[in-house]
């Protein structure tokens, strides 16, 4: 963010007059100052990039159609829009990805898990424990149902190698968690892992 001054307000920063000596006098009207915030936008080629992609597979028109909806979701979400529209979103793309898949866990619930487990890495970024940080992922998530504090230990692992099938899982944990860091550094990790606890606890399984 950085503070930048209207034409208006630069022009009457400061006023130039003679005194009766032939010295000049300099008045600063602080009244004229205009503060605007202007916002970086993050992500934005890795949008691009997904579109594009998302273009490429168009002969797969549902697959390409969830690959566009979760692509809008996580360049809101990095740009600080962590409200319900996100989320929506996803679980959008969601219902069009999962069909055909049978029995095997939705991917809101993989999600869920995902969003979870990148609490639990910004706490342990942050010097907890891993048990220590599923145990607050357990306690802090409200919509965490019968899940325990053990499967939740297991899906971090599982996220952390790369083991999880769930191609929508596995892109979520993987891209955000290349941010983390920057994020802890910025906001520090209690801070980082409640957001995504919130995610979290915001998405219907």
């Amino acid at each position: 963010m950085r503070y930048t001054l209207s034409p208006r307000a630069m022009a009457r920063w400061s006023t130039t007059g003679t005194t009766s000596r032939g010295r000049q006098a300099t008045q600063s009207k602080w009244h004229d100052v205009v503060v605007r915030r202007t916002w970086a936008v993050v992500s934005y080629p890795q949008l691009l990039a997904r579109l594009e992609n998302a273009y490429k597979g168009r002969e797969k028109e549902r697959l390409a159609w969830a690959t566009i909806l979760s692509a809008l979701a996580e360049f809101l979400v990095a740009n600080g829009k962590n409200g319900p529209a996100p989320i929506w979103l996803l679980k959008s793309a969601s219902a069009l990805s999962d069909i055909g898949y049978g029995k095997a866990l939705s991917s809101n619930v993989w999600r869920k898990f995902a969003l979870i487990s990148l609490g639990m890495k910004a706490l342990t970024m942050g010097g907890v424990r891993r048990e220590e940080a599923a145990k607050q992922a357990h306690r802090v998530v409200k919509t965490i149902g019968n899940i325990e504090v053990k499967t939740l230990l297991h899906r971090y692992d599982e996220l952390q190698k790369r083991r999880v099938k769930n191609s929508e899982a596995r892109r979520i944990f993987s891209s955000q968690s290349d941010k983390l860091a920057k994020f802890v550094k910025r906001d520090g990790a209690r801070a980082v892992a409640k957001r995504y606890f919130d995610l979290a606890d915001q998405t219907e399984v």
